[in-house]
This record gives structure tokens, C-alpha cells and sequence, in this order.
């Protein structure tokens, strides 16, 4: 959590949906660092972005397997290695202690009514949306949009970010049936709150290969 006293406001990153990229971004928007996260009452703004849960755990997969996929598996393809690991993590619930892997809606505490949630889909964001709460004209809203994309690149290339760049095509290749079953029930609250579509898995067809 971030918080910004002069604007009561508390940004909510969810760890592999680009947190690092918003919190870089509202240091270079606001002109400083984030206060530490500590208030005597409710921020008037809680905002968070949030991200398709079947993308995410693709992202959640590079994140816990990143070593050996560079390695043991550079010259693979990843699908079956990712199904087997969905099913093993968390077909039967999650017993890990890290946050990465965890659900968007326990990571930000979203069941806890009535906080006033601002939230963003990653999908569909456009960068400088995120700063609402200030005037902006077009050419600071095109700054801002520039700067995410420069900020990203940044931190794409960067060593401990470069696990990403392992990706084999978009989230939907990735998934048979099963995984597809396993991440509707785990992340169940995920769809449910942040309005997403959940997939029937007795209607899925793995789409062939593709590196976009």
C-alpha cells in the first residue's frame, strides 16, 4: 500500500498486475515518494487495478517458476508444465505464504464493505485515468501515458523482471479443461467481485499455439 496525504489516498498494488510500474508512476505524477501507510482513520480513496485472473496466473506461474524455466526449460514449450502446476497449487487451496500467488480480492482486503474502492481494470486502463482526483490537460494526460509506457520498457528489461520476457503467446493458450476449472473455483472471488467472465470448462478448446 501506498498513501498520499495530501490527496487522502491509498493506492492498493496487487502484486502481477504491474504494481511496480503504478507505484514508479504516482511518484513521477505526484513529484515524491509515497508516506508510509500509516493513518488514524479511512482514506477517502482507496484505488487499485485489477487483472483477468486467467492472464494473472499465467504471470503467477512465470513468477514462482522463473528460475526454471530459464534453465531446465528455455527450449520447451511451457503449457504442460504450467497445467500440472495450477493443479498442483491449487486444485486443492494455496498453502504457500507468498503474497504473489495469492487471490486480488485477499491481497486488498476487498470483502471488507464499505472501504471506497476505485478500481481499475488493467485491461481496459488507460495510465493517466488512474489520477482522476487531479486537473489535467491533454498534454500532461499524454505525458503521463508516455511515461507508464517508458516505465514498463524499464522495468521489463530490467534482470528481475525478465522472467516475462519467457512468455509463450497469450493466457489462452496455456489452458486445458482442468486448469481452466482449477482457476474458476480458486479464484472465484476474483471474477465475482471485479466483474469478470468465468469460462465454462466443459465448453473450452485450446486455441493453437500463437506468440502474440
Amino acid at each position: 500500500m501506498t498513501y498520499y496525504s495530501e490527496y487522502d489516498l491509498a493506492f492498493l498494488d496487487i502484486m502481477k498486475n504491474g504494481s511496480n510500474v503504478f507505484i514508479k508512476l504516482f511518484e513521477y505524477v505526484i513529484g515524491r515518494k509515497a508516506d508510509e501507510p500509516f493513518f488514524v482513520r479511512e482514506p477517502q480513496i482507496y484505488l487499485t487495478v485489477v487483472r483477468n485472473p486467467y492472464d494473472r496466473l499465467v504471470t503467477q506461474f512465470y513468477h514462482a517458476n522463473r528460475k526454471i524455466l530459464g534453465k531446465e526449460y528455455s527450449h520447451s514449450i511451457h503449457y504442460p508444465f504450467f497445467r500440472k502446476w495450477v493443479k498442483d497449487t491449487y486444485k486443492n487451496g494455496y498453502d504457500g505464504d507468498d503474497g504473489h500467488m495469492f487471490a486480488q480480492n485477499h491481497i486488498i482486503q476487498y470483502y471488507e464493505w464499505p472501504l471506497p474502492y476505485k478500481v481499475f481494470k488493467l485491461e481496459e486502463l488507460v495510465p493517466h485515468e488512474l489520477f482522476f482526483f487531479l486537473e489535467l490537460d491533454d498534454e500532461r494526460k499524454a505525458d503521463i501515458d508516455a511515461k507508464f509506457l517508458e516505465i514498463k520498457r524499464d522495468l521489463d528489461n530490467s534482470r528481475h523482471h525478465a522472467s516475462g520476457n519467457l512468455k509463450q503467446g497469450i493466457w489462452q493458450v496455456f489452458y486445458d479443461a482442468e486448469s481452466i476449472e482449477v482457476c474458476n473455483n480458486y479464484f472465484a472471488k476474483d471474477f465475482e467481485a471485479f466483474n469478470y467472465e468465468i469460462i465454462d470448462p466443459n465448453k473450452w478448446e485450446t486455441p493453437k499455439r500463437s506468440m502474440v
